[in-house]
């Protein structure tokens, strides 16, 4: 059979071509993505394949012998976890009530053609086979969910000394951010790769850049930001712990939609002074306010599109009150332990009072281009399924 002339898309392509396309319509397509899963519970002349493409949009692929010729049954029968394909075919959309997973394209191509345009390396990831549920809906259980960490990446560090106080720190990270933001949404250069970057993200670029009246972005407490949360119906909130990926998500959206007063809708904000208890012994640690309130510390981070992408710290820069910040965290760190010898001599020579601004550079541009995976943001990203290539 031969191979279709049609123009390869990617998923996210399809998936908004035909988002609102009625069930039951037959569809030729061409598109390439990774293999994500394919089933082991097929008989042995036809085979599901679950497709991924960068935006972690899923399509199912079905292979059938008497559909494809030898090659392309080949080429199914011999794929690897994390090749691409490029997959030619009929897609059949089915009721959208059937995929409940917003990620996941209603319908299945009928292949007529595969090409394997890079094989991965046999075992490069272990993942669960695809199956249907019961009852022949065909409804994907997409076991794994992909999180949102990434294990080799890059940070943009400033180590300064400070002068004042400690909030130098925040005001260098956020003027950081601001003039970067500026400056991609601004310089032509910048705004032509931003709109080539919207055939794959329609919000890249589209950052709600909301300051004060003196041009400085807006800044909450962690105890504002929890107070925040709570006021709006979030639940179990734990006012001294740390805030989880889904309050950040929540937060970040309720800053750009309904900020409270005096605030102006942002999708980039600090939340600084956060406690003690829920940070490591390096943090400096501010004396409490009053006898028994919980001791907060100088640090901040800066959040983007409701997701930590700075953080930015004052370090201990006497010797004694390292050595009892590390005696009194949970668990203790001993201070006289010989890997952190060369650390407290240099604090004894004499150091000025200084801190770090460490900023994600790939969260910053996945924040920035509205991309739903940090993966996206790097060329061969590693996480803890992933370690080559």
């Amino acid at each position: 059979m031969a191979t279709s002339k049609m123009q390869s898309t990617s998923l996210l392509d399809q998936f908004h071509l035909y988002k609102n396309t009625p069930p039951g319509q037959k569809i030729p397509v061409t598109f390439h993505a990774r293999v994500h899963a394919v089933n082991d519970d097929r008989p042995g002349d036809e085979c599901i394949i679950l497709m991924r493409d960068q935006n972690n949009i899923f399509l199912r692929v079905h292979v059938d012998t008497k559909n494809v010729n030898p090659a392309s049954l080949g080429v199914a029968q011999t794929c690897t976890l994390e090749s691409v394909l490029r997959v030619s075919g009929t897609l059949t959309l089915s009721d959208k009530q059937s995929m409940p997973e917003e990620n996941v394209i209603a319908g299945v191509v009928e292949a007529s053609d595969l090409v394997m345009i890079s094989q991965a390396v046999d075992g490069l990831v272990n993942r669960p086979s695809v199956n249907e549920q019961a009852g022949g809906s065909g409804v994907l259980k997409l076991n794994e969910r992909l999180n949102n960490r990434i294990l080799d990446f890059t940070t943009f560090e400033i180590a300064m000394p400070i002068e004042r106080h400690w909030t130098e720190l925040l005001d260098k990270g956020e003027d950081f951010f601001i003039f970067a933001i500026r400056q991609l949404q601004t310089r032509e250069k910048f705004r032509n790769l931003t709109a080539l970057a919207k055939r794959l993200s329609s919000s890249a670029g589209e950052i709600r850049l909301g300051l004060d009246g003196d041009g400085k972005m807006h800044r909450l407490t962690f105890s504002e930001a929890k107070r925040l949360l709570k006021s709006n119906g979030a639940q179990d909130i734990n006012e001294e712990a740390d805030l989880t990926p889904k309050e950040e998500v929540e937060l970040g959206r309720l800053m750009r939609d309904h900020p409270p007063a005096p605030y102006s809708p942002t999708d980039v904000f600090t939340v600084m002074e956060y406690p003690a208890a829920s940070r490591s012994f390096q943090y400096h640690a501010l004396p409490a306010s009053s006898p028994g309130q919980a001791r907060t510390t100088s640090s901040g981070d800066i959040m983007l599109r409701g997701q930590e992408s700075a953080t930015i710290l004052q370090c201990y820069h006497d010797a004694k009150l390292l050595r009892a910040a590390m005696q009194a965290s949970n668990p203790p760190v001993d201070p006289d332990a010989p890997m952190f010898q060369p650390w407290f001599e240099a604090l004894e020579a004499g150091l000025h009072p200084n801190g770090n601004v460490a900023i994600g550079l790939n969260r910053f541009l996945q924040g920035y281009l509205g991309l739903p995976d940090i993966h996206d943001t790097a060329l061969f990203p590693r996480d803890a399924n992933k370690l080559l290539p």
